[in-house]
């Protein structure tokens, strides 16, 4: 859809757009006061940009969608995580500077589930701001952008 042919196309630029929008919006929100969406969205920043890495990994033009094996339409961002090869490439940030912030982002970023959407109740705000701050100030997302 990055060049607005087909909407149900889904192209690297899609994924990489919505990356940026999401994880603006998880500010935005977070200042707000949002604290259990401020979550979600940061997470759903990170799958997007995981997508965008496995697609750019893979040289694939457009999404390859629900029929694909193994199986990509998932919100597992450890799976993602190692099927797009970032897990890898902080394996290698590990193994030379173990304190490196990638390294402590992907530790904060790997507790979210999308099934966070779901709960209610209070949320708590220091940990929508370890996930804002991870992905933002530690700079994992424009990490897994490149």
């Amino acid at each position: 859809m990055a060049d607005g042919s087909d909407s149900s196309v889904l192209y690297r630029d899609d994924w990489v757009i919505n990356a940026r929008r999401k994880f603006a919006s998880a500010e935005i929100i977070f200042d707000a006061g949002q604290y259990q969406e401020a979550f979600e969205l940061a997470g759903i920043a990170v799958e997007c940009a995981l997508k965008a890495k496995l697609m750019k990994m893979h040289g694939w033009n457009a999404w390859p969608g629900r029929n694909h094996k193994p199986p990509i339409e998932i919100h597992d961002l450890q799976k993602l995580c190692r099927m797009c090869g970032a897990w890898d490439e902080l394996q290698e940030i590990l193994n030379s500077t173990p304190n490196h912030d990638l390294i402590h982002a992907w530790g904060v970023v790997n507790s979210w589930r999308v099934n966070v959407r779901y709960k209610s109740g209070s949320f708590p705000a220091p940990l929508a701001r370890d996930i804002v701050s991870a992905v933002g100030d530690k700079g994992l997302l424009e990490w897994l952008l490149k």
